[in-house]
């Protein structure tokens, strides 16, 4: 799991090495909230790999202490990463300004809408959707220009956190599941605190973004497969941190999403 190093800036998260283990998935979970969740301080440009959303379980990991700056190589590949226009919609409307000014709240609502999905709709949207939701990263470690492309890399990039999953499937897949006629409902949402980076802020550290916090979220998804021959519904257990900031529209936004684990359940 997570290593606190107190060199570092806790901002930022390295590459993490996935771990095998048989644990139940509760056990994961009483693992991840402890976890510490800062944000990558260096990054690499391998290749994404085939994704498999919703139908691979993640497992632990452990994560060597960060180096406390960013590669200057780092720079033009943050720069290179497309810019996302940033636009609600009728699908993904945006979050009130009600839970925007409870950072549980709005964890809760951002996880919810995150995952309640009807695969017909274009992959953009979502991602569109996430954009307007971001809370543009204060770190001296990214390149200010690409403070607002964090979120949407670390919902989308398997080379983020070295993951084997993504929170937003990859396009083929997606497609993959339109075909299928797949949507998707979220159930039993659970908000915690994330003790690791409450105590650091309690052993004095001040984040740039006065609005920092990290919350940790367990959820239940469960896809429903409509199109002839395939029809049916599977269930997936999910977790992951997100560490939100201050909104460009007042109050929470997310600023990365964090350790994204699901495991199918039936």
């Amino acid at each position: 799991m997570r290593v606190l190093d107190a060199v570092i800036d806790v901002w930022h998260l390295r590459r993490r090495a996935l771990v095998v283990s048989a644990i139940t998935f509760a056990a994961l979970v009483a693992l991840l909230g402890a976890l510490a969740v800062f944000l990558h301080a260096t990054r690499h440009s391998n290749p994404p790999k085939a994704a498999a959303h919703g139908r691979t379980a993640a497992q632990p990991s452990t994560t060597a202490p960060p180096s406390s700056s960013a590669e200057a190589t780092d720079v033009p590949a943050w720069d290179a990463k497309p810019t996302i226009v940033p636009s609600a919609s009728t699908a993904y409307p945006a979050l009130t300004s009600d839970v925007r000014r409870d950072p549980t709240a709005y964890a809760r609502a951002f996880a919810t809408e995150l995952f309640t999905r009807d695969y017909s709709t274009d992959r953009q949207q979502l991602l569109a959707w996430a954009q307007y939701e971001d809370a543009p990263l204060q770190s001296s470690n990214y390149p200010r220009a690409d403070w607002s492309k964090v979120l949407v890399d670390s919902l989308t990039d398997l080379t983020w956190d070295d993951a084997i999953d993504t929170p937003v499937p990859a396009p083929g897949l997606w497609l993959a599941l339109r075909s299928e006629r797949t949507t998707q409902t979220v159930s039993d949402v659970k908000v915690s605190v994330d003790s690791q980076w409450e105590q650091q802020v309690a052993s004095g550290f001040q984040p740039p973004d006065p609005l920092a916090t990290v919350r940790d979220v367990t959820l239940t998804v469960v896809q429903h497969a409509n199109s002839p021959g395939v029809a049916g519904t599977t269930r997936y257990q999910i977790a992951l941190a997100l560490q939100l900031g201050t909104s460009s529209h007042g109050g929470y936004g997310v600023a990365a999403t964090n350790n994204y684990v699901v495991k199918k359940v039936s």
